[in-house]
């Protein structure tokens, strides 16, 4: 009966009720193109200062920070099994790790800084997901720029240090930083040329966020490490550890004040019509009320009515803001990790708090309804 009674009076409405739902719909549909936007928007930010390169070191604790950052012989090693404990906590913020041996030498009376790399982890579901330094082959080396100029190298060419040659695979452009003096080669086979064998003087990382902000994630890091690896000390690079903070920051409190005009327009929008329809059926309420039908009839069918026309809207809302969100988004972003498509784990949020706040907004019609006196409106009309 109430159903009859609310596809009644929607098609007695049907314009309002089409204006109603058409604004609806685009209500949804911004917040579903906001918030998937927003989504994929941030992890490119992040990705874009992962590329910045490893925020987060690890050396010996017997080590002075300004020997590792001098590369100077006061270097402290420690055995490359450690990596294995940090690998094995999952817990811990650290990603991406890159064990590495760096000494600097002279070769044809030019300073280089040998450094020998082995990224840890194991195989990456992704390109987004893989290490931040590629692995080198044995008996290849990548010269940073400045090393390649100084030597006069070029790809393909040979180099010989300490005695072992080695072919120039790579020379990365230039970096503006002490990795333009940097000669990557295998982990293996620098232990050949520097010995010390399966020992390593620093672990490169980088620290993932996990929806976590970069203070709580730095507390958390360091008591995991202290229970893991105690041995070990950490070098934070803070302009990127602080940079990928700020841009999951700034992205999520957009998203949230976005969030919030979006749902106060919601309710404007509602509760104007509401209190419009009111009013224009003020004789049909003041019949129906006379006639003995209650209160509470009357506001669930409007409530019916407005929960439908929220249903709707987010079906609606949902494909119309995720499709949206695919053809514009996908032009200018790359993630690799998620594709730019419909999130659908999203769509039981839409659909709950259209409903929620159709039904707040819809209170404000209905208090106003329950002020009517049914015999002056009798009377008036």
């Amino acid at each position: 009966m109430l159903f009859k009674i609310v596809f009644s009076q929607i098609k007695q409405k049907l314009l309002v009720t089409l204006m109603l739902l058409i604004a609806m719909i685009a209500l949804v549909s911004l917040y579903v193109y906001i918030k998937n936007t927003s989504q994929f928007t941030n992890r490119s930010m992040e990705l874009i200062m992962k590329d910045m390169g490893h925020n987060y070191n690890l050396i010996s604790k017997d080590c002075k920070k300004i020997d590792s950052y001098l590369i100077n012989n006061n270097q402290v090693y420690f055995p490359i099994s450690q990596s294995d404990l940090l690998l094995k906590e999952r817990k811990m913020p650290s990603k991406y790790y890159v064990a590495m041996q760096q000494e600097r030498l002279v070769v044809q009376n030019t300073e280089i800084i040998l450094s020998g790399i082995k990224p840890l982890g194991g195989n990456f579901e992704s390109p987004e997901k893989r290490n931040l330094l590629d692995a080198v082959k044995r008996n290849e080396v990548r010269l940073g720029a400045d090393i390649a100029k100084s030597l006069n190298l070029k790809t393909s060419d040979t180099i010989n240090i300490e005695g072992k040659t080695f072919k120039v695979a790579t020379i990365i452009p230039y970096n503006g930083d002490i990795d333009d003096y940097r000669v990557w080669a295998n982990i293996e086979d620098t232990w050949e040329v520097l010995g010390n064998k399966d020992s390593i003087n620093i672990l490169l990382a980088f620290l993932c966020m996990h929806g976590t902000n970069l203070e709580n994630l730095l507390v958390q890091q360091q008591i995991l490490l202290k229970a893991t690896t105690p041995n070990l000390q950490q070098i934070i690079k803070m302009p990127i550890a602080k940079g990928r903070d700020k841009a999951r920051q700034s992205t999520n409190k957009t998203l949230i004040n976005l969030f919030y005009i979006i749902s106060l327009i919601t309710i404007i929008v509602i509760s104007v019509t509401g209190l419009y329809e009111v009013h224009e059926r003020r004789r049909e309420i003041g019949i129906m009320l006379s006639m003995g039908t209650s209160y509470l009839k009357i506001i669930a069918v409007f409530l019916i009515r407005i929960l439908l026309l929220a249903i709707i809207a987010s079906i609606i809302g949902f494909f119309i803001g995720s499709f949206l969100s695919i053809w514009i988004t996908s032009s200018f972003l790359e993630t690799n990790t998620q594709n730019i498509s419909i999130i659908w784990s999203d769509f039981p949020t839409a659909l709950g708090l259209t409903s929620l706040f159709a039904i707040i907004a819809q209170l404000i019609p209905v208090i106003k309804m329950l002020s009517l006196d049914p015999v002056r409106i009798l009377v008036e009309d």
